[in-house]
Formats: structure tokens, C-alpha cells, sequence
């Protein structure tokens, strides 16, 4: 089964946003490394995201993340922790 989420985005077009507001987090994912099928058997699935936080003073930093690290409601997109069995 190929990776519907397999090929890089641009930042302004992720497949998934995510924000927490309760710890003031957003994670955009613009690619994921494995399928949702074998990636829902993987606690160390990851996914290339763009990153906004406190931390980040303003400028969003770019770089891999555990899928099982990204939480918060959809904001848009498609609900890809969901496929993943992270919800």
C-alpha cells in the first residue's frame, strides 16, 4: 500500500494542523515516513512537521516528530492521527 501522506509539502499546504491550545503548540505535518497501516503498529511512526511554540519566539522550526507526540484538535485537514490510531 503506498503513503497517501509520502511526499513533502509545502508549509502553507500540510496534509494535517493540529493545535494545543492548552500548552500553546501547533504542528502542520507536511510528510509522513510509513503508511497509516504499518504506522498505527509503529509507537515510533514519525512525520516532518513545521513546529510553533513558546520556544520558537515567533519563527516556527522544521524537523521530525513522533507521530504519538503531536496532540491537540484538527484544525485542518485531514484527521491523520486518527489513521494512525493516536486518537
Amino acid at each position: 500500500m503506498a503513503n497517501p501522506y509520502g511526499k513533502t509539502r509545502k508549509r502553507n499546504e500540510p496534509y494535517a494542523t493540529y493545535h494545543n491550545s492548552r500548552i500553546g503548540w501547533t504542528w502542520r505535518i507536511l510528510k509522513t515516513y510509513q503508511n497509516p497501516a504499518n504506522g498505527a503498529k509503529n509507537p515510533y511512526a514519525i512525520a516532518f512537521c513545521e513546529v510553533d511554540s513558546p520556544l520558537c519566539c515567533g519563527c516556527p522550526d522544521l524537523g521530525d516528530t513522533y507521530i504519538s507526540d503531536i496532540s491537540g484538535v484538527l484544525i485542518q485537514g485531514t484527521d491523520i492521527l486518527k489513521e494512525y490510531g493516536r486518537r
